[in-house]
C-alpha cells in the first residue's frame, strides 16, 4: 500500500519506490530507539537509532527501492511493541505485536525469523509458565489474525492458486513450469534439485 500511494503521489515508479524505501529506512531508527531503551535504557536507544541512521549499509539498503527496507520496519517495530507488552504485562499490547508481526510476515516471509527473538524474550521474561503461555497465545493470536485477513484477501481476488503462490507452496514447481522443462535452468529453484 505505501509503494502504490508514492507512485500515485510521485508518478514514476523508480522515484516513488525509492522514496518510500528511504522513508521506511529511516522512519526503522524510531522502532529501534525503542528496542534499545526497552533492553538497555535510554543510551542504548540512542545509540542504536543513530548508528542505524549513519551506517552506509543502511543507506546502500534502503535506496534500491524494493520491500525490504519496509519489512524490517515492521519487524523492528513489532518487536518494540512485543517487549513493551511484556515489559507491561499487557495482553492488548502482545496482541498488537502479533498483528505487526503478521503483517511483517506478509511483507516477507523472512520475518518468519522474528519468532526467534520473541521466544528468547518470553524464556528470558521471568514470568511463570502460566503467563508466558498466555503472553504467547496472546500474541500467536495477533500473527493469525492478520495471516487469516490477508490469505481470506488473496483467496477472494486470485483463488486457491493464489494462495499457493502467497504462502510459497508450489513456488518451485511453478517456477520449472514456466522454464518450459529446461533442467539445466530450474535445478536451483528447487530443494531436491528437480
Amino acid at each position: 500500500l505505501a509503494f502504490a500511494g508514492g507512485i500515485s503521489v510521485l508518478g514514476n515508479i523508480l522515484t516513488a519506490s525509492r522514496v518510500v524505501s528511504v522513508f521506511f529506512g529511516v522512519l526503522t531508527a524510531l522502532p529501534l530507539y525503542g528496542v534499545g531503551r526497552l533492553l538497555g535504557g535510554r543510551r542504548l536507544g540512542v545509540a542504536a537509532a543513530v548508528l542505524w541512521l549513519l551506517s552506509g549499509a543502511t543507506a546502500i539498503f534502503t535506496s534500491y527501492g524494493h520491500t525490504q527496507p519496509t519489512q524490517v520496519f515492521l519487524a523492528v517495530l513489532s518487536l518494540a511493541v512485543f517487549l513493551l507488552g511484556l515489559r507491561r504485562s499487557d495482553g492488548r499490547i502482545l496482541f498488537v505485536a502479533g498483528l505487526l508481526v503478521g503483517v511483517a510476515i506478509v511483507t516477507r516471509k523472512s520475518s518468519l525469523a522474528l519468532g526467534l527473538p520473541m521466544l528468547l524474550a518470553l524464556l528470558t521474561s521471568g514470568a511463570s509458565l502460566r503467563i508466558t503461555l498466555r503472553q504467547t497465545l496472546l500474541t500467536a493470536a495477533g500473527v493469525l489474525l492478520a495471516l487469516a485477513i490477508f490469505l481470506v484477501s488473496v483467496y477472494e481476488i486470485y483463488g486457491a492458486g493464489g494462495v499457493r503462490y502467497a504462502t510459497g507452496f508450489d513456488l518451485a514447481k511453478t517456477s520449472v513450469e514456466q522454464l518450459g522443462g529446461r533442467g539445466d535452468l530450474y535445478a536451483t529453484y528447487s530443494i531436491k534439485g528437480v
